[in-house]
């Protein structure tokens, strides 16, 4: 997004056009990297916080993935789907799910960590509704009801070239 010219940082303001050309209004930034520093020195490797600065100011959020939810004790960035569209599972939500997962597994310790999974995949699939349609059938049911079946995106996905 940055560039050194003649000892300066300018701001490539093409990339950024992009981002905020194909950012929605609820966009998410994920930052996998090293926490953000309160400021960069010469010569630091990314994460800047000049990046950081323009990437707040386009998206709803920015998340970089050693400081979510806690620098500390970081957690890793889940996100899910649904008919509002794709929204970050709140880390206290994941945890508690990892927690009651390893909790209904420790019976299976003996049998090893693949019979736990699925143990628990089994015990979360009877507590599932039949009717409700999961994984990709969920998205498509979803931008079927948000655009019709035959209708094209009407915005470019992704960051290649246009």
């Amino acid at each position: 997004m940055y560039v050194r010219e003649d000892g300066q940082e300018v701001l490539k303001r093409d990339v950024l056009d992009l981002l905020e050309r194909h950012a929605a209004d609820s966009a998410v930034v994920v930052v996998s990297s090293a926490s953000f520093p309160a400021s960069n020195k010469e010569g630091d490797n990314p994460p800047h916080v000049i990046a950081r600065a323009r990437y707040e100011e386009i998206a709803q959020a920015v998340v970089c993935t050693s400081e979510y939810a806690d620098e500390t004790s970081p957690h890793p960035v889940v996100f899910a789907t649904s008919e509002d569209g794709l929204a970050i599972i709140a880390a206290d939500n994941v945890a508690k799910s990892a927690a009651m997962s390893e909790g209904r597994g420790l019976a299976l310790a003996g049998a090893g960590m693949l019979a736990a999974l699925a143990a628990t995949a089994i015990l979360v699939r009877r507590r599932r509704q039949v009717s409700q349609p999961r994984g990709i059938e969920q998205v498509r049911q979803a931008v079927t009801s948000a655009r019709g079946a035959e209708a094209a995106p009407q915005q470019p996905v992704g960051f290649g070239s246009l």
